[in-house]
């Protein structure tokens, strides 16, 4: 039998009988005060599969040592333990230490219902824990949208509080390692993941929060800083192979909600997707604890949505050009999405966005957008991520349209109706901020004889410090505010993000937040308090801000650490646990 893992209490000399024949082989059944202990005779797909079938919730599943080849993905049902024999140690550090003895092939399908190895699929009154293994490649080179370890709700109802992922090694997984989805919450801890390719070590979302689809529900919601409700990455060691600038990456969307603390990074970062097609972004993180470590690459990343408190995070090795840990960006307000997703490009003209209608910067509802000006473009030019047009009609203010956005609205042009927002003007040019990295349709260009409009957009749908509002419906054209009865802005709550204590520390500089977007402004949707506060402390600016009635509990400090479910004490009152909206 398995020696006993810090959490699972096994019998030093168990009473043992058998129960049954399985695939050749005998599966042992074992009594134990926290429910039965069963061993699977080997680490085989079709052992594990018929040990499991033996259990009951409460119960734990030993694999042994081993590596075997899975092709299609082991569904989980029932709240149990499954338990294997790798170990790993110092994780957290730079320098864990691996015993790879469990080890599993990833030779499932691509992108289909079979694709990854461990689909955990409870229901709120289950648990469950997997702990003791390590995932690798198998023949399949190409990488995976669905999580190796894949962990979701079985119900949209309410909130399951109890899944953990710990001491495992996932080792060079070509995708995303660790997902959740539908309404989850827990812990992931203690695991050395290597990532390979363009891979991804944790993917967290809430597309069911509270019943409600695409993420949804969590956007009606408080962020709950310094509660259980939100997927704890802790204690891990995320290595990146230095390739690639998301290699390792931590990302969310669907109004995810995930904190990651106590982590150390290799050439690896963590950051989340905004609104930019039919989903929500993430709403809210918190980043602390975490020291940071970079050899090849950019230390950059991009919080394109929601909100986020970040502190006495440090960071070695190659700095960041412009001292930052990280930037704030609205993917619309770049033309950085498809014209004919749900809230479309953030150009001033979205009923989803306060823009500016009166043309003084400011916005009456039911009110047109305000039309600042509009021509054709006589030349134009592309350099890296700046376009030009020139109006050899205009006579403009130099930079008077700065921070306005620029439309594309010849029906003939392959960019019609993308948009982006303007670095800079002089009487007759402007120039403005190119996405040119091809996944998002056609590059916003403004050939000769190109008509275009500029417009104001005031404040994005859930752009950087903005949170609870009115809810959402639907996708696509289908999409309404359920408060208004129409498509429109849900009035959302200012929640701005903090940094403090975050530090370069080859030259104990502080980093901060920056953002070129024009509707983000530091000292409203982002605070940049800097160091030299004590450590892991709470500034009264943090605080005061964010009382019972912003936040659902006033906030005063971060959770509980260790997780319970890692250190096994009780958790907080259940006052912290309210389910949704």
């Amino acid at each position: 039998m398995h020696p006993s893992r810090t959490g699972v209490v096994l019998p030093a000399r168990p009473f043992s009988k058998p129960f049954g024949v399985v695939a050749g082989a005998v599966l042992t059944i074992v009594a134990h005060t926290n429910g039965a202990t069963i061993n699977a005779p080997s680490s085989a797909l079709v052992d594990v599969a018929s040990a499991i079938a033996q259990a009951s919730d409460g119960d734990t599943v030993v694999v042994p040592a081993g590596t075997a080849d899975w092709t299609s993905v082991l569904t989980i049902t029932k709240g149990i333990t499954l338990l294997g024999a790798t170990t790993v140690t110092n994780a957290g550090t730079q320098n864990p230490t691996v015993n790879d003895l469990t080890i599993i092939k990833d030779d499932s399908p691509l992108n289909t219902t079979q694709s990854g190895l461990i689909q955990a699929r409870l229901n709120p009154s289950q648990s469950f824990r997997l702990s003791g293994f390590t995932f690798t490649h198998g023949s399949r080179t190409t990488a995976n949208d669905v999580g190796v370890v894949h962990l979701t709700s079985g119900t949209a109802s309410s909130p399951i509080f109890s899944m953990r992922v710990d001491h495992c090694h996932f080792d060079h997984i070509d995708g995303r390692n660790i997902q959740t989805d539908g309404w989850v919450y827990g812990v992931g801890d203690h695991n050395y993941l290597v990532a390979q390719g363009n891979g991804q070590t944790f993917y967290i979302n809430c597309a069911n929060y509270s019943g409600k689809l695409l993420g949804h529900g969590a956007w009606a919601d408080f962020p709950w800083f310094g509660t259980n409700k939100f997927f704890f990455i802790e204690d891990n060691t995320i290595v990146g192979n230095g390739q690639y600038s998301t290699s390792g990456a931590i990302d969310g969307e669907y109004g995810a909600r995930y904190v990651v603390r106590h982590n150390d990074f290799t050439n690896a970062k963590y950051g989340w997707h905004g609104t930019e097609g039919d989903n929500r972004g993430t709403r809210a993180v918190e980043a602390y604890n975490n020291s940071s470590h970079w050899t090849t690459v950019t230390p950059s990343t991009m919080n394109r949505s929601g909100t986020s408190l970040q502190h006495d995070n440090t960071w070695g090795g190659t700095s960041s050009t412009d001292n930052s840990i990280t930037h704030i960006m609205i993917y619309r307000e770049m033309g950085a999405v498809s014209t004919t997703s749900t809230y479309s490009s953030s150009d001033g003209t979205s009923a989803w966005d306060v823009n500016d209608t009166e043309g003084n910067g400011t916005s009456v509802q039911g009110h047109s957008p305000f039309l600042f000006d509009s021509g054709t473009s006589t030349s134009t030019a592309l350099v890296g991520n700046n376009g030009t047009f020139t109006d050899s009609s205009k006579h403009w203010t130099p930079n008077q349209w700065v921070g306005y956005s620029v439309k594309q609205t010849n029906p003939s042009a392959a960019s019609y109706n993308k948009a982006s927002y303007i670095i800079s003007n002089t009487a007759d040019t402007i120039t403005y901020y190119v996405y040119t990295s091809g996944d998002r349709g056609p590059t916003l260009l403004f050939n000769s004889g190109d008509s275009y409009a500029i417009h104001r957009v005031l404040t994005a749908i859930d752009q950087g410090g903005r949170g609870k509002g009115d809810l959402i419906s639907g996708s696509g054209s289908s999409a309404v505010n359920t408060v208004t009865g129409v498509p429109g802005w849900p009035h959302q709550a200012l929640e701005p993000a903090f940094s403090w204590n975050n530090v370069f520390t080859p030259t104990n500089t502080a980093w901060r937040f920056l953002s070129p977007m024009p509707t983000e402004i530091e000292g409203r949707d982002y605070y940049n308090l800097g160091a030299g506060f004590a450590a892991n402390s709470t500034p009264s600016q943090v605080s005061s801000t964010y009382i019972a009635s912003l936040n659902g509990v006033a906030y005063t400090g971060t959770y509980i650490y260790p997780h319970p479910l890692v250190s096994n004490v009780p958790a907080p009152p259940t006052n912290l646990r309210v389910a949704g909206p």
